[in-house]
């Protein structure tokens, strides 16, 4: 496998979080994640990327209940069976596939095929720091204050000024 080109990584996380419509109709990020992806870099002994390992977890209530110093969430392996999204942020259950025929029936694949579909064969394809790389040795990232929600925040007011929402407020 190719030179890991962001060799200061070990891994990355991807957290997902609920977003709520508000009582003045505005979307509104929660402060509960109920989603979160990893990928953590293996390296052998010269510093070199040998292989990604890609895992899932999932906010369940019913694990809270049951075991909650685990916190909640359930672990998937990269060989588990998840459905294939239709594209690159979808995170919706069992979306139809489109085909030449249309819509055609959603396709089950392991946790890994899901993460190439947007990621690459290997799942090395890094979205945030993708247009840095070429132009820095490394990538620079802002680090955010978690408390304020900037990102949460940001993405709430970018689905707000979706046609798909403007067409669901005018249903009132």
């Amino acid at each position: 496998m190719e030179d890991n080109p962001y060799g200061s990584l070990d891994g990355l996380l991807l957290l997902i979080q609920d977003m709520l419509i508000d009582t003045n109709g505005r979307v509104v990020p929660t402060h509960l994640t109920r989603d979160i992806q990893a990928r953590m870099f293996i390296k052998n002994d010269r510093g070199l990327l040998d292989r990604i390992v890609v895992s899932e977890y999932e906010l369940s209530r019913r694990s809270l209940l049951s075991s909650p110093t685990r916190g909640g969430f359930l672990e998937f392996s990269e060989k588990a069976p998840v459905y294939f999204p239709a594209s690159g942020n979808d995170y919706f259950f069992a979306s139809p596939q489109f085909t030449r025929r249309g819509l055609d029936f959603p396709l089950l694949v392991t946790l890994r095929r899901r993460c190439e579909g947007c990621h690459g064969p290997g799942v090395t394809a890094i979205f945030s720091v993708g247009t840095t790389i070429a132009v820095l040795n490394q990538p620079s990232f802002t680090i955010l204050d978690p408390r304020a929600n900037v990102h949460g925040f940001y993405v709430a007011r970018s689905k707000q000024e979706r046609d798909d929402f403007k067409a669901l407020q005018q249903q009132k």
